[in-house]
């Protein structure tokens, strides 16, 4: 682990201990590194705050069932590198592989504010099942999947959209706890051979709320149009 990654900056991004502060111009948040499975919370969005968590991230045991426990996992690597925040995890709840997670703010139009999450897979196993989830929920606001792929959240003026790349991430059946509802994408548990690096890519933006559908279905030709994300 590098010496200094606690207090590491950039114009994004701030390392405060264990948490990720993003403060990009319009989304405001925070990422406790130790537990990605809460997510981006302590939102705000053109001041406003919000109350819900973005782009939570489990491991999921070969089994197939979810992660056992909310325990800390093993941080391997940390560092921030402009817009990209990046988070190395060494078998992450005792899961077989590692996990390299980029939390990334993108370039988007002024009126937006887009944040991606890529999640790159690697096993140090000749065969092991790696399966990852992803998660996001805004308190009492309804979800959609639209197109079969892609998640819309509305509430007041502005939409939230999720979309990922194909043959990334699939859309799973909701889940509601409490009084929360939430979208998820899920990978695997899938095969994977040794040496072999598998990147998954979700792109999630805020909208005008009259524009959900076209940004929508706009994310998600974005990423089939792009090169898959390079990850160290």
């Amino acid at each position: 682990m590098k010496a200094d990654w606690r207090s590491s900056k950039s114009d994004y991004w701030q390392l405060d201990g264990s948490r990720a502060i993003l403060h990009a111009p319009r989304l405001r948040g925070m990422i406790d590194l130790l537990h990605p499975c809460r997510g981006l919370t302590g939102m705000c969005v053109d001041g406003s705050a919000l109350v819900g968590w973005l782009m939570a991230v489990d491991v999921v045991a070969v089994d197939g069932c979810g992660s056992p426990s909310d325990d800390p996992w093993q941080i391997a690597d940390v560092y921030i590198r402009g817009r990209d925040l990046v988070v190395t995890y060494s078998e992450p709840l005792e899961q077989p592989f590692n996990l390299q997670l980029y939390w990334r703010m993108i370039d988007a139009a002024d009126d937006d504010a887009a944040l991606d999450l890529i999640c790159s897979i690697q096993t140090p196993l000749w065969e092991a099942h790696p399966g990852v989830t992803v998660c996001s929920s805004m308190f009492e606001t309804p979800m959609e999947t639209m197109g079969g792929a892609l998640t819309v959240v509305g509430k007041g003026k502005w939409s939230y959209v999720e979309a990922t790349r194909p043959g990334d991430f699939q859309p799973q059946a909701g889940e509601r706890r409490g009084e929360f509802s939430g979208a998820y994408w899920r990978f695997g548990p899938q095969f994977m051979e040794k040496g072999v690096i598998r990147r998954l890519q979700l792109r999630g933006a805020f909208v005008a709320r009259d524009d959900a559908a076209t940004m929508a279905a706009k994310l998600g030709r974005e990423l089939a149009g792009e090169e898959p994300a390079l990850t160290a």
